[in-house]
This record gives structure tokens, sequence and C-alpha cells, in this order.
């Protein structure tokens, strides 16, 4: 790695960071109007994806994945996703979506599959700020606050150490489908 591409990486990376706080800002608006926070993705590129012109400053890209998934369809929408890392030159991907979360303690096991993370009694409703990046992978999420009566609304931001599995993950990497730190 050049020098030139190593200083761009380090600021990609002070961008990325700044970024997801600016993502968890984005979700708990999404969510204070509607309840709910669609998936979207936001790119931090290093190359024009059109021309492959290198940029002085890296760049912040936006994809809403419904839109990626209504074109590509959704089992295209990952690798269509990969592909437009690779055109920018991602330093970073970021991915904002809902999902559930199940903690175990360490005596504890999930064997029973077959009901689901979603009818696990112990899943929390949760709205993850994924940020991957060359250098390594940083997960954060927001815990919802449960839904009774009143209005739900997101928690603190909170980096986390958790096994996180899916599509969009490992999307700087094809090779890293399971990312854990």
């Amino acid at each position: 790695m050049d020098k030139q591409t190593k200083q761009v990486d380090k600021r990609s990376l002070v961008a990325a960071k700044g970024l997801a706080e600016v993502a968890a800002s984005v979700a708990r608006k999404a969510f204070g109007i509607s309840g709910q926070v669609e998936a979207l993705s936001l790119i931090v590129m290093n190359r024009v994806p059109t021309t492959g012109e290198r940029l002085a400053e890296p760049e912040i890209a936006l994809f809403p994945m419904q839109q990626l998934i209504q074109q590509y369809g959704k089992a295209a929408a990952p690798a269509a996703q990969r592909r437009i890392c690779e055109l920018c030159d991602a330093a970073a991907h970021i991915f904002v979506f809902e999902a559930w979360r199940v903690t175990l303690d360490q005596d504890k096991q999930f064997d029973d599959m077959s009901m689901g993370i979603s009818n696990h009694p112990d899943r929390v409703e949760v709205v993850s700020i994924l940020l991957e990046h060359r250098d390594g992978t940083i997960m954060n999420w927001e815990m919802v606050i449960e839904r009774s009566g009143e209005k739900a609304k997101l928690g603190p931001l909170v980096e986390m150490e958790w096994r996180c599995e899916g599509a969009f993950v490992g999307v700087l990497n094809k090779q890293a489908p399971v990312v854990e730190t």
C-alpha cells in the first residue's frame, strides 16, 4: 500500500467512525417519525465508481437498501453491493438495519433453531449499525426500548462485541460472511 493510500485509508476510518454517529442520528429521526428504520448502506468511497478516478478526500455515498433489493432482487442485492464497493474502492461500509438479538449466558444454549430468533423469549429488537472497514470491523447497536403503551424510542449507541451473520455482512471482504469482534 502506497503512502497516499495509507493516508486516505486513515482519513476514511475517521470519517467512517463519525459516520456511524451520523447514521445513529438518522436512524433515531426515522424511528421517531415512523417507528421503524428502513435498511440503508453508506459507503466511504476512495474512487469515482464511473471513472475510476481517485478522490483527494474520501466521499460518502448513501444507498437505500430497499431500492437495491427491488432493482437486483433479494438474493442478488449483496453481490451488487459488493460490486459497488469494489468500483468505489470502498474503505468502509456502514449498514444500518433492524434486527433481533439474543444474548445467552455461557451456560445457556440456543438449541432449538426451529423457532427462530424472532420467536426466542430472550430476544431484543435492535437497530444495528455495522461498520466494516478494510482494517477491521466495529459493530454498534442501539436498543429499542419496549413498545409498551407509549411511543417506542431508541436507546444510546453502544459499541458491542457480538457475532453477526447475514447477507450484507462482509461486504468489503466476500470471504468473510461471518464477522466476530
